[in-house]
């Protein structure tokens, strides 16, 4: 991204990030199964779903999603149509100088979960559990993914209280901004200065939780699904790697308590 005015106007950067946002959303289906483009993968994720093995699933590339990074890097996923909640978060964090256009980057995900909400950007659907044959609720839908990288060139204790203001703005003033989700969707790759940061915290704005992303590749994305701590190579027989990463711990809740067997 090129560098903006000093000291642009409200009004001028809402319209900066809202183009940017539609630059780079507007490549992109807002069809949960059109953007995944290969029926296996749905059936895979579905079948992790109804066995229980996890409690939502996404499907992106590394390009679109870097978990796999060795980067500090923070992500918040939001509805791809949600473009005007995008714009007021990023134009409110440049604002409040937690970050400027340098540190933010798009990406794109399916997504499909447990649950029951009547979103519009939502698809509802059912899943038979394996189990005892009961049906859950779903929904599947298309992310953004706001993909947040420290600034370069910073000292050590600058570049964690930068990734402390990010999160805590994640997970505080931007459930404000209309659009927002009940339940925020932060993650972070498990580098040690990140994991110092937020690891244990006893602030609600900052506790993170560690999480397994188990990742699936296929020859255009991942299929990615998360659980707390074991990997799905020890109970299927398909080659998954596995990915440590932090989130939130309202998210990591939602994912892996009620519905995923350990």
């Amino acid at each position: 991204m090129n560098k903006g005015k000093e000291n642009p106007s409200t009004q001028a950067r809402q319209e900066y990030y809202r183009e940017f946002l539609d630059q780079y959303l507007s490549k992109f289906t807002v069809d949960f199964s059109e953007l995944i483009g290969n029926e296996t993968v749905v059936n895979l994720g579905d079948q992790l779903l109804a066995k229980r093995q996890s409690g939502g699933y996404n499907f992106a590339t590394f390009e679109q999603f870097p978990l796999n990074s060795e980067e500090s890097i923070i992500f918040y996923g939001m509805y791809s149509q949600r473009k005007a909640h995008l714009t007021e978060l990023l134009r409110s964090m440049e604002e409040q100088k937690i970050i400027d256009e340098r540190n933010v980057s798009l990406g794109i995900r399916a997504t499909k979960l447990f649950g029951s909400w009547a979103n519009k950007e939502c698809k509802p659907g059912k899943i038979i559990m394996e189990d005892d044959k009961s049906e859950k609720y779903t929904r599947e839908s298309v992310e953004a993914v706001m993909i947040f990288r420290l600034t370069s060139g910073l000292k050590t204790g600058e570049r964690l209280l930068q990734a402390a203001r990010i999160v805590s703005f994640l997970l505080g003033p931007a459930r404000k901004i209309e659009g927002t989700y009940d339940t925020p969707d932060v993650r972070t790759t498990a580098t040690d200065e990140l994991k110092q940061v937020f690891t244990g915290s006893e602030e609600d704005m900052l506790r993170l939780v560690p999480a397994v992303a188990n990742v699936l590749k296929f020859t255009k994305g991942n299929l990615i699904a998360l659980r707390q701590e074991t990997s799905l190579s020890t109970i299927r027989s398909e080659d998954w790697n596995s990915i440590d990463g932090l989130i939130n711990e309202e998210l990591f809740e939602y994912l892996t308590v009620e519905e995923v067997r350990p």
